[in-house]
């Protein structure tokens, strides 16, 4: 029974409800039952309308005489809200008028203040002219002439102290403005006076008279003139003496002696003067660093304009002598700053930055690249060359780009090419080498002939492969490492030297942040072990794959055991065919070579998996063409009704019994040679040995 609220779910789907019923009703009941359930909700939705209609009925008088009651209760509140609008307009009304009122009073309260303040300022200029008239001092001409009364500028900076204070309060008024040259000629004497005051402590080198001079000038407030008065009196003069002096000595001798000159009188001069004159800026509570913000600059400036040659990269080993001598300059004028902190600001500065962009690293170290991948390039070049020529020398070839890799690397990291900004640029150039000299390896290993791998030689090299990476880390971590002996054929022994090289002189010049040196030691063991680990395998699958070659050529007369018994009247075979012991001649040859137990195990798992899949492809070929032969001769034979089930085997059942004393053969002497496994040629002999006389009644047929 289908409930009616099931239709009211706001989820129903009518779809979904058809094929359920269609699942519990035949076709025949279906229409019958869903025409029942329409008339059930036509009734339904009848029955809510009705009810639905009775309610609105209802409503609709109740609602009766609702507008009169609205209306009777609307009017007082719209009565109401006259009455506020009424008061609100009033209030806004008297609000404006106390904000002008406000305003008013305000206005007259800053007029009087600046009033005051006028007054003051008048005050005090006339205060200060009757200073500098008592003691007879108002030309400021006569500053450098007469003794300094330092009771008097102490006076005087006071007052102009609070004069300017006031002044820079002050509107520009009618006023200010007739007072401007009385002020003018003020700061004119103050300005002389206090000029002769700092002359007179630089020149005497009284650093207390110094001190006092710069507080003056902070007490006026005129902290720049301070700045700009010091770099004219001691900044500019010296470095345009010293800049004339490294012009003159480059022009008589050379830049290089100049330069270093320059540089060293400027320390002299950093470390004897201006550290103390930093520390009156300090004591005065100036913040100017006059190493940083006087010296440095005017110093860049100077020698970008004196000496620009001094940043020409177009001979790298001159601009690697100049670069290195300004950074060790560098260093030292470092540690002549006071705190972490002002070296950090150094470093931020901006003739610093412009400074470092003067150094051209970029094509500097582009100079470098081509010199030392260039001979690497030539070396590589000839090895493509010995390995693609046939009768070239590969063995030399690779010992001539090892080498040659070697001394790239030493002239990475010697200590008139490496910088130490380049460090990132020179260990990624030492890598691009390593995995292109491996690169280089492998494929001289898949090109060199066959005549190379199946040598006596082969196993020397394996065993020194084979324990290179095992040795990285120790090797790595030795101090000196002992040179190995020399294999031939082979360039296996210049990786040790390569290694002992990144261990005792690149791994300790360069200064990887955050990574110690036993860490990146492991870092590089771990990537070229792992290049180097693969050489050994590739050198056996090489070895294997020549001796396969060489196998197959002694298997191929299998392929002529169907022209020896078809229809050759020959007896049945007894024994195996003599090619199945040709095919391991060389082999046997080879591993008597020396190979260690792990290399020969592994060659000889690799020769004899391959010899297998190979001797059972060719097996299964020449049945194949056995079996098609057979099907083209069963019309003739049935024609002439050859029996051949009574006189013996039949001449396809003698190939197959060859195939089976040959197979047996090879797993015979594939055991006596150590293979363990030897399964897929047992299952193709016992296949082949399973078709033997089955198909004798055919033939009889």
């Amino acid at each position: 029974m289908v409930s009616l609220e099931v239709f009211a779910d706001p989820a129903f789907d009518a779809k979904g409800f058809v094929a359920n019923l269609r699942k519990q009703l035949p076709l025949t009941s279906l229409q019958q039952k869903l025409q029942e359930l329409q008339q059930q909700v036509q009734a339904a939705v009848v029955e809510l309308i009705n009810q639905d209609y009775a309610d609105f009925v209802s409503l609709s008088g109740n609602l009766v005489g609702l507008d009169d009651r609205l209306t009777i209760l609307a009017e007082p509140l719209q009565s109401v809200r006259e009455d506020i609008t009424e008061l609100l307009s009033t209030v806004q009304q008297e609000y404006q008028a106390l904000s002008a009122n406000l305003e008013r009073r305000e206005h007259l309260r800053n007029a009087e203040v600046e009033l005051r303040r006028l007054l003051d300022i008048s005050h005090s200029v006339d205060k200060i002219e009757r200073l500098l008239q008592n003691h007879g001092s108002t030309d400021p001409a006569d500053a450098s002439t007469q003794g300094l009364d330092w009771q008097l500028i102490d006076r005087v900076a006071t007052e102009l102290n609070q004069l300017n204070y006031h002044v820079d309060r002050v509107q520009d008024t009618p006023f200010l403005k007739e007072l401007r040259p009385r002020l003018q000629h003020l700061e004119i004497w103050m300005t002389a006076q206090l000029s002769s005051a700092l002359n007179e402590a630089i020149t005497t080198r009284a650093h207390e008279r110094l001190t006092a001079t710069l507080k003056l000038f902070g007490l006026v407030g005129w902290r720049e003139r301070a700045v700009a008065a010091f770099d004219e009196l001691v900044t500019v003069p010296i470095l345009t003496d010293l800049f004339q002096a490294a012009q003159e000595q480059a022009s008589t001798t050379d830049l290089r002696s100049a330069v270093d000159s320059l540089f060293s009188q400027i320390l002299v001069v950093a470390r004897d003067q201006f550290v103390a004159y930093r520390a009156a800026f300090v004591a005065a509570s100036i913040e100017h660093d006059v190493l940083v913000d006087s010296l440095w600059p005017r110093f860049v400036d100077g020698i970008t304009t004196h000496l620009s040659n001094l940043f020409s990269p177009g001979i790298p080993a001159t601009f690697h002598a100049h670069y290195t001598s300004y950074m060790s300059f560098l260093g030292q004028f470092e540690q002549c700053l006071s705190t972490q902190n002002a070296v950090e600001r150094f470093r931020k500065s901006t003739a610093y930055l412009t400074m470092e962009r003067r150094w051209t690293l970029p094509v500097y170290f582009q100079l470098r690249f081509q010199e030392i991948a260039g001979a690497l390039e030539r070396a590589l070049q000839e090895l493509s060359k010995a390995t693609s020529t046939e009768g070239g020398d590969a063995s030399e070839a690779l010992l001539g780009a090892d080498e040659a890799l070697l001394k790239g690397l030493e002239k990475c990291w010697q200590s008139d090419y490496f910088l130490p900004a380049l460090t990132h640029r020179f260990w990624k150039l030492t890598l691009q080498c390593l995995a292109q000299l491996l690169a280089r390896h492998r494929h001289a290993i898949r090109e060199l002939g066959a005549q190379h791998y199946l040598s006596p030689v082969i196993p020397h090299v394996l065993a020194a492969m084979r324990q290179l990476p095992p040795r990285v880390c120790a090797t790595l971590i030795a101090e000196d490492s002992p040179r190995p002996m020399l294999i031939p054929k082979y360039a296996a022994h210049l990786l040790f030297s390569i290694i002992s090289f990144m261990r005792c002189k690149l791994l300790r010049k360069i200064n990887l942040p955050f990574l110690s040196l036993s860490f990146a030691t492991a870092l590089l063991q771990r990537h070229m072990g792992e290049d180097l680990a693969g050489l050994p395998t590739e050198v056996l699958t090489t070895v294997a794959t020549a001796l396969l070659k060489e196998a197959e050529v002694a298997l191929k007369p299998s392929a002529d055991v169907p022209r020896l018994y078809r229809l050759t009247g020959r007896p049945a075979p007894t024994e195996a065919s003599a090619y199945t012991s040709e095919a391991f001649l060389l082999y046997d040859r080879v591993v008597s070579y020396e190979y260690s137990d792990m290399d020969a195990a592994e060659l000889r798992a690799r020769f004899m998996t391959g010899l297998q899949e190979m001797f059972v492809k060719m097996i299964e070929s020449v049945l194949a063409d056995v079996q098609e032969t057979e099907q083209s001769l069963q019309y003739r034979r049935r024609r002439t009704k050859r029996k051949t089930g009574a006189e013996g085997l039949s001449d396809s059942d003698k190939m197959r019994t060859q195939f089976v004393l040959d197979g047996e053969r090879v797993q015979q002497q594939m055991r006596e040679r150590g293979a363990g496994d030897t399964g897929l040629l047992t299952e193709c002999v016992e296949r082949i040995r399973s078709h033997i006389g089955a198909h004798a009644g055919e033939e009889e047929a």
